[in-house]
């Protein structure tokens, strides 16, 4: 974010699709599960740095899940991850069940009435190894993932969502929140399908934090052009464009045009990420974390993401539901109330929310 290129500060997206696609993600090696958010990113970034092609990452003490034999070579370093987990405050250290994850908490809430200022959240933090720096373990086997339409996709969002696209414009590309639309330019002053998408996918990124939709209070209650809440609005959509449009194969040229657009309307806003970031080391991981409720969101509407498992992800603050119409509709705080019987009142909701560090920003 420091260079003078502004190409150099977007290739990151490049960066990005390089090292995490369908078939490249970071994943756990042990239980073949996906990492999200920040430690996503951030191993991602080490993979790209490192030159790792293995997506697979462990522990040193998993490591002998995968085979008793298998070790760390010699002079290697980890990375280090987060993972937040939840103290029972009404448990002494040493007592079964005294750490817990939010899966646990829930249920406890919900099925034995347990109230949430009795349980706390923190981050516990992990050093974690790719499968490249360590022997001993199977080859990787990877599983193909054939490429979605990109126009079904980005229409099936926007229809879904309710948000109109408009090709109206000859090179500005923007969402305007009073109408709740996306204008954009015609789709021949792209260069490649990707190219045209992805800005589609950054524009949908804006909708999603709509009042109406996540209630992001970056997009809600910006500050105005130049301003570091508008910035930070800027920032999410530009990562959810970046999560979300790995799905969508694209060509070396219609990356590298898309990279240049970006760093041409979006430069402007590089200091004052950089600046924000100085000032609130947390700043990224928020950004990180909209960015991933948001793509979540729009692999929803877009159908790469059941209802269930988008609940099971983001239920107990950002839950949805389908409504009499069949649409896709977050839920207000009552209905959350009702639907998971994890608190008496919003105002526990909201106690809820804080303790474990998440704002739904209302």
């Amino acid at each position: 974010m420091d260079k003078d290129n502004p190409v150099d500060c977007f290739s990151w997206v490049k960066q990005w699709h390089t090292v995490s696609g369908p078939d490249a993600g970071p994943i756990s090696m042990t239980t073949g599960k996906p990492y999200r958010g920040s430690n996503a990113f951030v191993l991602s970034m080490t993979a790209l740095m490192k030159g790792y092609q293995d997506p697979r990452w462990t522990t040193f003490s998993q490591l002998s899940r995968v085979n008793p034999k298998a070790h760390v070579n010699k002079g290697e370093h980890g990375t280090t991850i987060q993972r937040w987990l939840v103290s029972d405050l009404t448990k002494k250290k040493g007592e079964k069940g005294k750490f817990i994850d939010f899966p646990e908490m829930a249920r406890l809430i919900r099925d034995e009435g347990r109230k949430s200022e009795e349980f706390r959240a923190f981050p516990k933090f992990y050093s974690v190894f790719n499968a490249e720096q360590c022997s001993g373990i199977p080859p990787l086997k990877r599983e193909k993932h054939e490429a979605i339409n990109q126009d079904e996709y980005v229409t099936k969002i926007s229809r879904s969502m309710g948000v109109p696209i408009y090709n109206d414009q000859y090179e500005n590309a923007f969402y305007r929140p009073s109408e709740d639309a996306i204008h954009l330019p015609n789709r021949d002053l792209f260069i490649s399908e990707y190219a045209y998408n992805a800005v589609a996918l950054h524009e949908l990124g804006h909708s999603s934090g709509a009042a109406n939709r996540l209630n992001r209070t970056s997009l809600t209650n910006t500050d105005g052009f130049g301003g570091e809440t508008y910035a930070f609005e800027e920032l999410v959509a530009e990562m959810t464009s970046a999560f979300t449009s790995v799905a969508l194969k694209p060509d070396e040229e219609g990356m590298n045009e898309f990279i240049e657009k970006t760093a041409a309307n979006h430069y402007k806003y590089v200091k004052s990420w950089a600046s924000a970031i100085r000032k609130d080391p947390n700043c990224l991981d928020k950004a990180l974390e909209q960015a991933q409720l948001a793509t979540d969101f729009l692999d929803l509407h877009g159908g790469r993401l059941s209802l269930n498992d988008y609940n099971r992800k983001h239920g107990l603050d950002n839950g949805v539901f389908i409504n009499a119409s069949g649409d896709i509709q977050v839920m207000s705080e009552k209905q959350l109330a009702s639907a998971n019987n994890v608190a008496e009142s919003v105002n526990e909701i909201r106690n809820f929310n804080t303790l474990h560090g998440r704002s739904r920003g209302r």
